[in-house]
C-alpha cells in the first residue's frame, strides 16, 4: 500500500513527462515506485 501511496506524489517535471507522452517508455511501475520515493531534483535527474 505504501507504494501506491508514494505514486500520488511525483516531481512535477517527472507527472509532465510521463503525461505527455515525453518519457522513456523503459521506465517500468517498478521502476517509478522507487523513484517517487527520492527528492523532486533526484527524481528528474533519474527519470531522463
Amino acid at each position: 500500500m505504501s507504494r501506491h501511496l508514494r505514486l500520488a506524489h511525483p516531481a512535477p517535471e517527472v507527472l509532465k513527462r510521463l503525461t505527455c507522452g515525453r518519457e522513456v517508455s523503459s521506465l517500468s511501475l517498478y521502476d517509478l515506485c522507487f523513484l517517487v520515493g527520492e527528492p523532486w531534483r533526484e527524481q528528474v535527474v533519474q527519470a531522463l
